[in-house]
């Protein structure tokens, strides 16, 4: 067999597909799940401060005649304690030491950083991502995307991860704005050790004519979602090509969320292993391939 094992900031994997943040990376059966047919590693859904979530959360596009193009949701962080988080992720580090595991992250206060960053690598965390680029839900409260979207914020609040965290830390970036470089280059100067693209991208699938509400509707109401389609891969072709232009060949991965996640890692992997040290994430349709 074929060694695909990959050294990405420091972090060894067995291969470069990872689960990235997401439902499919809830919970630690869901990830054992995952190692166990073959992924090399997960995000951890975002730990934060435990937030109610509605249901149904979930929508899907039809397109052209066929079921289920993309997925949207208006999903926030995690909604289970964060100490039942931190046993299952020592647990799962425990008995599947060589896959990776990394901690996603989002927060307010400085003081609130460092304890979260604490605990994830006292339950054995091999790296952190930290989340702005969640563009529903948190961004309101100051989080996710309205971090993404403001450079100066991000460097600052990526500069005090870097301060205390003892293991590598990735800025996961959000397709919401013009120019994707000055983030990124924010998070660069803030000190990360990789970025990753992307987050989901805001939008609108329909809405239910009876009310005039948005899909997915929860009691007659919704609000913005978020979507998961093929088409965002575009997105990550252009900017990886942006990046490679500006010369700013800082480590990197992708977010994937695709229904045939193996055929669109191929379109990825030899273009970005000339460029990049690298792992890929697949996120909301793996749902279905794990049966989660």
């Amino acid at each position: 067999m074929a060694d695909l094992s990959v050294n990405f900031c420091g972090i060894k994997s067995p291969n470069p597909f990872w689960l990235a943040s997401g439902p499919p990376s809830n919970c630690g059966e869901q990830i054992m799940r995952a190692f166990d047919i073959g992924w090399g590693g997960a995000v951890w859904k975002t730990l934060g401060k435990p937030v109610v979530n509605v249901s149904s959360r979930l929508g899907a596009v039809d397109y052209s005649g066929k079921k289920i193009s993309g997925f949207n949701n208006i999903e926030l962080i995690t909604d289970r304690p964060l100490e039942t988080n931190f046993k299952e992720i020592y647990a799962v580090k425990k008995q599947y030491p060589d896959n990776v595991v990394i901690v996603s992250l989002m927060t307010e206060s400085k003081k609130e950083w460092m304890d979260l960053i604490r605990r994830s690598e006292d339950a054995g965390a091999d790296g952190l991502e930290l989340n702005f680029g969640c563009p529903h839900g948190m961004c309101e409260r100051g989080m996710g995307s309205s971090v993404g979207q403001e450079p100066k914020v991000l460097k600052e609040i990526t500069s005090w991860v870097k301060e205390y965290a003892n293991i590598p830390v990735i800025v996961k970036l959000t397709p919401n704005i013009s120019d994707i470089i000055v983030p990124g280059t924010a998070a660069i100067e803030g000190g990360t050790d990789g970025l990753s693209l992307i987050n989901t991208i805001k939008s609108i699938i329909g809405i239910n004519l009876q009310n005039f509400a948005l899909f997915p509707t929860v009691h007659g109401e919704s609000t913005m979602e978020v979507i998961a389609v093929r088409q965002s891969n575009q997105l990550h072709f252009i900017w990886l090509e942006l990046w490679h232009e500006k010369k700013i060949l800082q480590c990197l991965y992708q977010g994937l969320v695709e229904s045939q996640p193996g055929k669109i890692a191929l379109n990825f992997l030899p273009w970005e292993r000339q460029l990049f040290r690298y792992a890929q994430q697949s996120c909301t349709m793996v749902t279905e391939l794990l049966k989660i």
